[in-house]
């Protein structure tokens, strides 16, 4: 369990996939806040100062989750993870050049994914220490 409830932004257009995502972080004892499309997604993180993590599992044909990261860097230093289904090796390295500090591969173990969200909550929290520091 986490010591403190951090807020998660999870996005994804798949209502089931949503539940699924944020009853498995909220179990961890995070707070999830949600959203279905990209322009939610831009409104939450000018609106939610409390973030620690954003998960897009966007996959819309007009805004996938690379170019939603693209959009997230010009405002945000938050990590992110993107949950994609798009699978090639190029698609991976889209996302991780749009700024994502995680691509996981769908379909996902869901204690896979658990532990990439701690492994990247872990380090940017770090990163935040050794710049106060």
């Amino acid at each position: 369990m986490t010591t403190a409830k951090q807020a998660i932004l999870v996005a994804d257009d798949y209502p089931a996939t949503l539940r699924l995502l944020s009853r498995a972080l909220e179990i961890e004892g995070y707070r999830v806040v949600t959203a279905h499309d990209a322009a939610t997604v831009l409104k939450l993180i000018s609106e939610e100062k409390s973030l620690a993590l954003v998960v897009l599992g966007i996959d819309e044909v007009k805004q996938p989750s690379t170019e939603i990261c693209r959009r997230l860097r010009e405002v945000s230093d938050l990590p992110v993870i993107i949950l994609s289904a798009r699978n090639k090796e190029s698609d991976i390295a889209s996302g991780l050049d749009a700024g994502a500090d995680e691509y996981i591969r769908k379909p996902f173990n869901i204690n896979e994914f658990v532990a990439q969200v701690k492994a990247v909550l872990r380090r940017y929290n770090l990163s935040l220490r050794l710049k106060e520091s």
